[in-house]
Order: C-alpha cells, then structure tokens, then sequence
C-alpha cells in the first residue's frame, strides 16, 4: 500500500469517526427535551454567534428563541433566562438548583481552588465562608468602625487633586488654565488604599507608604489581575486550547493567584507577630482574634478568601 492510499484510509477514518461524534452529540441533545436553541456549530457551539455588547446578542437571540434559550459555549452549556418572572423564580423557588457555580479551569488557583465565595458549591464550607463576611467584612457595625479609614482617603485624594493648583506656577498660567484627570486611575488608587487599610493598615499610593518594594508587587499584581480577570478565556469553553499550550490569561492568572496568596499569608503572618500592637478596626487583627477562639473555621486561607473578597468588594 502505497503513501498516498494510507492516508487516504486514515482521513476517511477521521471522517467517520468525527461524523459518528457529531451524529452521537445531536441526538444526545435531542433527547434532554433542552430548551429552543439557534444551530450551533461542532466544537464551538454558538461561541460564533457572540458579538459585543453580549447583552445585546444575548436579546436579540431570546427576541427570536424564546426568553429561555440553551446556548453552547464550546463544551459549557448556557441556560438564558431573558424574563424578569423566571429569572426570579430562578433565584427563589429554584434557588438550590441554581446554587452551584460553574468552575472554570482558568481561575481554579486564583479562587483558591474554588473556595472563593463567588465559586464554591453551595455546602457548609460556602454557608461558613459567607457567614464570616456578612459579619465580620460586610456588616453595618464592620462599616461604621472603618468609616474614619474611607474619609481619610477621600480627602487625600482631594488634596492630591488640586495640589498642582497649589505650585507656585499655577498662577502665571492664568484662570482659564485646565488640567486634564486621569479619574479612573485616581478611583483605582483611593478603592485599592482604602480596601488595604481596612485589611491590614497600608496605604499602597500618595504617602506614607510603608515597604515599598513590597506595595509595588502588591499594586502591580492588583492591575494585573484585573484587567486580566476581566477577559474571557477560550480555553475555559474550548479545552484543547490548554491540550495544545495556548492558555496563556490562564496561566498569568495562576502566577499572579500565587503571588496574592503569598503576601497575603505574609500580612497575616506579620500581624499574627505584632498582636496587641494592632487596631482592632483592621480585618486581619479582628479575624485573628476569632482564629484563637475557632482555629478550624478562621484558618488562615479561610482569612486569605475574606481577603479577596474585601479586595473583590471594594474594586
């Protein structure tokens, strides 16, 4: 047998086989009774129907489906609930069967192995977890303590505002002089300054910073994170991508999920060292405290996860 005819009967076994797949996965879906559906393509499902904005793909898919329509992105099945009634009765009367978060593999390391809030199952670990921030990160009491930090901040960053009004040669340029703001990043600073010092008492931007080799990986970390959190991975819904090596975001989000963790246990670490020295109105100290009493449910990553979480809250 020649070269030629060898590859001639391995294409057409590839065929067969990818017909024999495709054939398999359609009459699988046929039998789940699923929801209206637009056709959807092998492998990437309805990935190629998705344009920006996705809210306005999404309605105008459920103007034509329905207002529930089953999507595929890739391997992931989609379920879109475009009615106000259903999506309530979702999130009420259906509210278990809709507990469960969707884990993706790209932020498995970056949510602590899906201990996160945002991504554990519903369970006791996810019941304990969200008790903890309702009343010792999110609560009214928790907020009024920290009130005096989220003024400060505000009014540092005010100050740092109109300080080039403030030179010495801001008045031979005239009053009609203006300066151009770079707001988002100014919000960015203060949200990062004010979640720290809630956390662990260090500012990270303007004065007074402490360590600053330290607050630089922190800060460059924090930006990195995201604007890389804030992107959507192919290979999460295509997981060949991450079989060839193509999961690059994945593994950036990895790297920088090592690096929050490790200085996180380095604040805990330092304050766990400084007790007595601290105030109470940090969240660290505070959890601390509780660890002393409960060491099995305030164990240090369950303080690394509330740590997030205020970081999450609070950008």
């Amino acid at each position: 047998m020649t070269i030629i005819s060898c590859q001639i009967v391995l294409l057409s076994i590839a065929i067969l086989v990818l017909t024999k797949i495709i054939l398999a996965y359609a009459n699988k879906n046929k039998s789940k009774n699923l929801p209206p559906s637009p056709p959807a393509l092998p492998f990437v499902g309805h990935l190629h129907l998705l344009k920006k904005p996705l809210h306005q793909t999404l309605a105008r898919i459920s103007e034509q489906y329905g207002s529930i329509t089953y999507l595929r992105f890739g391997t992931r099945p989609v379920l879109v609930v475009s009615s106000r009634s259903l999506a309530e009765q979702c999130f009420t009367t259906h509210d278990m069967a809709f507990a469960d978060r969707t884990h993706l593999p790209s932020v498995k390391h970056v949510t602590f192995d899906y201990h996160h809030i945002g991504a554990a199952n519903y369970g006791p670990h996810w019941r304990n977890v969200r008790q903890i921030a309702a009343t010792e990160v999110l609560s009214a009491q928790r907020l009024h303590a920290s009130s005096d930090v989220r003024v400060g901040e505000v009014r540092d960053m005010a100050r740092r505002l109109f300080q080039p009004w403030n030179n010495a040669s801001m008045p031979s340029k005239g009053s009609d002089y203006f300066e151009k703001v770079d707001l988002k990043t100014k919000l960015f600073e203060l949200s990062l300054n004010v979640m720290m010092t809630m956390i662990a008492g260090k500012r990270f931007y303007g004065e007074n910073v402490e360590d600053l080799e330290q607050t630089k990986r922190f800060r460059e970390a924090v930006e990195e994170f995201f604007s890389l959190s804030g992107a959507s991975n192919a290979e999460d819904f295509l997981p060949i991508l991450r079989m060839l090596g193509m999961g690059g975001a994945a593994k950036k989000l990895n790297h920088l999920a090592e690096l929050n963790k490790e200085m996180t246990q380095k604040l805990i670490d330092e304050h766990r060292k400084a007790r007595g020295e601290k105030k109470k109105t940090m969240m660290i100290t505070n959890l601390l405290e509780l660890q002393k009493e409960n060491p099995e449910k305030y164990s240090d990553e369950t303080i690394q996860v509330i740590a997030v979480v205020r970081q999450i809250r609070c950008l």
